[in-house]
């Protein structure tokens, strides 16, 4: 689904990187879903997006999480 442009599709995806059900935790691949969700006007992707952002700036410091935002634009 997530691959034929399924907005819902992606989002589920996304949540299940996100959160490792059925595997491990991807937050990378989580980001990526749920940017492609956002890019198609789902406002709770767009949310989950930046929750996983901010998360990273916390734990990983403001510079790095900059660096990463940039190369994910």
């Amino acid at each position: 689904m997530a691959a034929l442009g399924d907005t819902i599709g992606r989002r589920c995806l996304a949540v299940m990187y996100e959160h490792g059900e059925g595997g491990r935790t991807n937050l990378a691949l989580a980001l990526h879903y749920y940017r492609l969700a956002a890019e198609d006007g789902d406002l709770e992707s767009e949310n989950s997006a930046g929750e996983i952002l901010l998360s990273e700036v916390v734990a990983q410091g403001v510079d790095v999480a900059a660096e990463q935002f940039e190369q994910a634009m």
